[in-house]
């Protein structure tokens, strides 16, 4: 008798599917074993699209999102897209820089990019809970993760402001609220992350690292 990897109860030597929890035992130990992380080792500063490559792990780690996580998640998108967006989406379509259609594309793409971004903090959350990541570290890797979003959101404001379309104080108010948004949100989503971290239903082995794992722990914090 051997023990499932994922729900550790008894199942015979031989199985390759778990009579309890339906886990395919010869996929997962060739599959999890081989991964190769996409972040390079010692990476310092995260750019947008490793926050893809991010998102991308946290996919293949974890086969249940849980409802507090998504339920975060859809909150701290909809500051994005609610409070920080529209006045610039306004002043775009009142001095007409882009067509509608363009500024349509650049709402899909906000929301691709800070969607990645949301699934890593919760993801850091999740290992957090598991006691992958120290607490100590929590703040460190927040911080790594939130500096792209950031300073891709904030790039909308430069545009605009560099063109005298914003006063500064209307600038630096958006600056303020967009820090806010991202500051607690980020939080927020590792909080919940690690709170309700049991109910992601792992991919993984027993005794194995995620691919969310072995990715975030690439970055020199």
């Amino acid at each position: 008798m051997k023990k499932c990897p994922y729900c550790a109860e008894e199942i015979q030597d031989e199985a390759i599917l778990c009579r309890y929890c339906k886990s395919d035992l010869v996929v997962s130990e060739n599959i999890i074993s081989t991964y190769k992380p996409a972040l390079n080792k010692g990476i310092y500063t995260l750019e947008l699209n490793d926050l893809m490559s991010l998102s991308k792990a946290w996919a293949e780690s974890y086969s249940k999102i849980p409802e507090e996580v998504s339920n975060e998640t859809t909150r701290v998108l909809t500051r994005i897209l609610k409070e920080y967006m529209p006045p610039i989406q306004k002043k775009h379509i009142k001095h007409k820089y882009f067509p509608l259609s363009q500024l349509e594309m650049a709402t899909k793409e906000v929301t691709a990019h800070s969607l990645s971004w949301c699934y890593t903090a919760s993801s850091i959350g999740i290992e957090s809970g598991f006691g992958n990541i120290p607490d100590r570290n929590l703040a460190k890797y927040i911080e790594k993760i939130n500096e792209p979003i950031l300073k891709y959101l904030a790039g909308y404001i430069d545009y605009l402001w560099d063109r005298r379309k914003f006063k500064d104080r209307e600038a630096h108010n958006l600056v303020d609220l967009l820090r806010n948004i991202i500051i607690q949100g980020s939080n927020s989503l590792v909080t919940i992350g690690s709170k309700h971290h049991q109910n992601t239903n792992p991919k993984y082995l027993a005794g194995e690292k995620s691919q969310f794992l072995m990715e975030i722990l690439q970055i020199n914090i």
